[in-house]
């Protein structure tokens, strides 16, 4: 049943005819091809020869729909932007008649928010068309004016159908606009009889033929809730959860002995609409993801950079820095852990994270996550033979991605990421100069308890060549106290250090490190037994070396 709307349409035409010789055009609209497929009933009725093939148009896919036109991610755009989309396929319009045509007229065609036609667009006829016109020649090449606008002449007779539809092929440049998520490009279709401009054959009609959007947002977040600490009492080689913290708090640091989170590396992926320029051999679109790019290319480097870090502990394998894959549950998704390939400094302050191999196992765990979003988290693994190193900044981390397109925007934060810096359960103190037994220089290390607490004092002891002695025994002075109580002070000779167990003498001026829950101060001194002379060596003890 005819609408009312056209009933009215018809007979306002009737109206206009009885008036003029030229009859009114009807529309019954302006429709993107979605699926090639749709548009096979169209021949080449171009006056220049060329010949349409539906399988040169690009397919939508099933995300999109012919009201939003191919959707595009505006990760496409950087620089200049790609110079024309699609750039193996192209796209299309169908503009369909509905009512009787007697009168030749135009066909105007017009972009929108400055985007131009890569080259004349050709219009083809359905086979009421091909018949119709001129007993059979063909429609005439279109006219640029400007390079956003083309125009037709129809050349029509009494044979055209009054469902005669027409299809426009065309390839797009200048779209950079599509760089701002949200922007539009429409394509606009003015219908006017030939002779008779003052009037409009029929109302204007509009179509969204591309659009775009943010396809990939990545975070990277830090782990909120610090509940680790590194034990003094095992020289820093494991980690102890905090006093009354819950050691199963699935979005805490700590996770065992051996293994802390520092942050999260979130990727959220819109997976309903955006498609990239890259085709398949059936001009299908594919949706933008991590690891496209335009025109088939990929990426260069995906990295994660943490700097200012706490990584000594991961340099022996197998202590590592990793990222780790979380299932919904928020629990690691051993079928999908990514490990990448990790670097760490000499002095354990800066930890690489390449991705670049691995950033498929990314894609491939965000595609089938139901939500769209895939968590990994950022783990550092000790070797519990490496102790960790005490920064005096906390660790920073960035993401970076660097597309081997130009035109593809490089993902990379303007901020670093700043992780949990990780503080010891005590202190540390170090006294460098520990001369050997058999020498005329004597030794009389102070150690002093400022806090109201008692506890025991572990020692490590290394030789000049970096040969370790002892590692974590528990110190006990002359009186054979093995803790040091509330403000008290305990003293500590060469002796003393090679009654511990498990000590021999060492080479050259050895170190000691100290290790307690408590508060302490250290005072060293030297006293050279021919001259009488005291040094004082515990320069820093209560500051630079007291961690």
């Amino acid at each position: 049943m005819m609408s009312t709307n056209k009933k009215l349409a018809m007979a306002v035409t009737a109206a206009l005819f009885s008036l003029s010789a030229t009859q009114v055009v009807f529309a019954a609209g302006l429709t993107n091809v979605g699926d090639p497929s749709t548009a096979t009933g169209f021949t080449a009725t171009d006056s220049t020869g060329a010949t349409f093939d539906a399988n040169d148009l690009v397919n939508m896919g099933t995300s999109n729909t012919d009201e939003d036109g191919i959707k595009y991610a505006t990760e496409l755009f950087g620089g200049s932007g790609p110079s024309q989309l699609p750039s193996t396929y192209s796209a299309a319009v169908i503009y369909q008649i509905d009512g009787a045509i007697s009168d030749d007229f135009y066909l105007t065609f017009t972009l929108s928010d400055g985007a131009s036609f890569a080259s004349t667009p050709t219009l083809f006829g359905d086979a009421n068309v091909a018949t119709g016109i001129g007993g059979g020649t063909n429609l005439p090449a279109g006219t640029l004016i400007g390079n956003d606008e083309v125009q037709f002449i129809v050349d029509v007779d009494s044979n055209i159908a009054a469902s005669s539809s027409f299809l426009l092929q065309y390839e797009l440049v200048n779209i950079t606009g599509l760089s701002k998520s949200g922007n539009k490009i429409e394509m606009s279709v003015s219908p006017t009889s030939v002779g008779q401009t003052a009037y409009a054959v029929n109302v204007e009609d509009t179509v969204t033929i591309a659009q775009s959007a943010q396809a990939v947002t990545v975070e990277l977040n830090s782990i909120k809730t610090t509940n680790a600490e590194i034990s003094t009492e095992l020289e820093s080689k494991e980690f102890v959860v905090t006093p009354a913290a819950d050691a199963d708090d699935d979005e805490a640091v700590f996770v065992g002995s051996k293994e802390v989170r520092l942050g999260e590396l979130v990727i959220t992926h819109d997976l309903t609409a955006l498609d990239d320029v890259v085709s398949d051999v059936a001009g299908a679109q594919v949706p933008f993801t991590l690891g496209l790019s335009a025109n088939g290319g990929g990426i260069e480097s995906a990295t994660i950079t943490i700097t200012e870090g706490q990584f000594a502990a991961s340099i022996t394998d197998p202590g590592e820095v990793k990222l780790v894959s979380i299932d919904d549950s928020g629990s690691p998704d051993v079928a999908t852990d990514i490990t990448g390939t990790t670097e760490v400094s000499e002095d354990g302050l800066t930890a690489t994270i390449d991705v670049t191999d691995v950033i498929d196992e990314l894609i491939d765990a965000n595609a089938a996550a139901s939500d769209n979003e895939q968590t990994s988290q950022i783990r550092l693994l000790l070797d519990g033979a490496t102790s960790v190193n005490i920064p005096e900044n906390a660790p920073c981390a960035t993401f970076t991605v660097d597309y081997t397109d130009e035109n593809v925007v490089d993902i990379s934060q303007e901020n670093c990421t700043v992780l949990p810096k990780i503080p010891q359960d005590g202190t540390v103190c170090t006294v460098n100069i520990v001369p050997k037994s058999d020498t005329s220089d004597a030794l009389s290390i102070l150690i002093t308890n400022k806090s109201n607490d008692e506890a025991q004092l572990f020692g490590s002891l290394y030789g000049q060549d970096g040969t370790e002695i002892f590692s974590s025994q528990p110190l006990v002075d002359s009186t054979g106290a093995d803790t040091l109580g509330a403000k008290k002070t305990m003293r500590l000779g060469t002796s003393d250090l090679l009654a511990i167990d498990g000590a021999t003498t060492w080479t050259g001026r050895g170190m000691l490190k100290v290790s307690t829950t408590l508060d302490i101060e250290i005072l060293a001194l030297i006293r050279d037994v021919a001259s009488n002379i005291n040094s004082n060596t515990s320069t820093g003890a209560n500051g630079a070396s007291c961690n």
